[in-house]
C-alpha cells in the first residue's frame, strides 16, 4: 500500500499490470473491507496513516449512487447502468459499504441510510439466492456471484450492532432465515466451490452473522 512517501487507497484488483498498487480501480467491497480492518486496527492502537483512511473514504464515498446502491468498483462509473451497479446487483455490497463510512464518520452515510440499505437487502433479496452456489461468478440474474453470499450477510449483521433496537429486533430475525436453512449435513455453510476453503470461510461468516441475530 506505500509507494514513497505516498499511501495509496485502491483495494482493488489487478489482473494485468501486478503493480504494488493496484492499477486497476478500487472496487467498493474491498475498500469496505479495507476500511472496517483499518477501523478496528486503530481501536487496537495500530497506527494508521490518516491519509489513507480519507483516501479510501474518498474512494468509496465516489462509489456509492444517489439511489443508495454501489458501483462495483470506481472503474464501473463509466458504465453505472451495468446491472451489477443496479439496485438488486448491489444490494450485497451496499451492507459492507454503508457499516464501513457509517464507522468512520461519512457525512454521506448514517443510521438513515443504513436501515434503507437492510430495507433494500431483504426486499430484493431473491437476487442474492439465485447467485448462491452458481459455479460459475456473475452469471446469475444482476451479475451477482456465489462468494460474497455470507460476506454480504457478515456485514448485514454488522449493521444489526449499530441500529436502534427497533430495526435491529426487525431485521434479526430475517437475516437469520436467510442463513439458517443453508447449513450443510456436514454442519457447514458455503456459498461459491471454491478450492478448498468454500467451506471454512463460508461457516465463519455464517456463524459469526448468527450470532449477532440472537
Amino acid at each position: 500500500m506505500k509507494q514513497g512517501t505516498h499511501y495509496g487507497a485502491d483495494f482493488g484488483y489487478d489482473f494485468a499490470a501486478q503493480t504494488q498498487q493496484p492499477s486497476l480501480g478500487a472496487t467498493s467491497f474491498g475498500t469496505a473491507a479495507g476500511l472496517v480492518a483499518l477501523w478496528e486496527a486503530r481501536q487496537s492502537g495500530v497506527t494508521v496513516p490518516q491519509r489513507m483512511i480519507d483516501l479510501a473514504i474518498h474512494r468509496l464515498e465516489e462509489c456509492r449512487l444517489p439511489t443508495g446502491a454501489y458501483l462495483y468498483g470506481s472503474d464501473y462509473k463509466y458504465i453505472p447502468n451495468l446491472p451489477a451497479n443496479r439496485g438488486r446487483g448491489a444490494i450485497g455490497r451496499a451492507q459492507p459499504a454503508n457499516y464501513a463510512l457509517w464507522l468512520w464518520g461519512s457525512k454521506k452515510v448514517g443510521e438513515k441510510e443504513s436501515i434503507q440499505g437492510l430495507e433494500l437487502f431483504f426486499k430484493e433479496h431473491a437476487f442474492l439466492d439465485m447467485g448462491r452456489k452458481r459455479p460459475w461468478p456473475h452469471e446469475a440474474w444482476y451479475q451477482t456471484s456465489g462468494y460474497y453470499y455470507y460476506y454480504d450477510h457478515y456485514y448485514a449483521a454488522k449493521l444489526l450492532d449499530r441500529i436502534n433496537p427497533t430495526d435491529r429486533k426487525r431485521f434479526a430475525p430475517q437475516l437469520a432465515e436467510h442463513i439458517l436453512p443453508h447449513q450443510e449435513a456436514d454442519g457447514s455453510w458455503w456459498d461459491y466451490a471454491m478450492w478448498d476453503y468454500h467451506k471454512p470461510y463460508g461457516t465463519a461468516f455464517a456463524v459469526m452473522a448468527l450470532l449477532r441475530c440472537r
